[in-house]
């Protein structure tokens, strides 16, 4: 798992902070939580701290189901997903995934939860693939 920059575990990170840090890449960061929120209402946020080496992370949820970790860092985030065996199958079976998808998927570690999907990003670029990842993550 990738570490974030906020590893005080008495400390969750703030709104302030986060603006600070992430820099360009806050607008992004905003926006998957609107278009998340859109697309799978209602959508929870929930800062998890996932350990020493890891630190804290926010967790975006449908009710009870996680679609994506958002983990921050300087100026920019990774995202990750952990996708089921059924969703990969899913995904596999599509005629237009992109071909740089392909080997995301391919190449993504496996877990006994799932194949985690991270990606990280800096850009709007970097976040061209997070729509077809969450609608895999969640069957759409």
């Amino acid at each position: 798992m990738t570490s974030s920059i906020y590893m005080d575990k008495s400390h969750p990170p703030n709104d302030d902070e986060l603006v600070a840090d992430l820099g360009r890449s806050g607008r992004i960061w905003e926006d998957i939580k609107q278009t998340l929120a859109a697309n799978y209402p209602p959508l929870t946020e929930e800062w998890t701290y996932s350990g020493a080496k890891h630190g804290w992370s926010l967790r975006l949820k449908q009710k009870k189901r996680a679609i994506v970790y958002l983990i921050p860092g300087r100026k920019c985030f990774t995202t990750t997903f952990v996708l089921g065996d059924k969703a990969i199958a899913a995904a596999r079976d599509q005629q237009d995934l992109p071909q740089e998808l392909e080997e995301i998927l391919k190449s993504a570690p496996k877990f006994p939860e799932g194949r985690a999907v991270r990606l990280e990003i800096k850009t709007k670029k970097d976040a061209v693939l997070l729509p077809t990842i969450s609608a895999i993550k969640m069957g759409k």
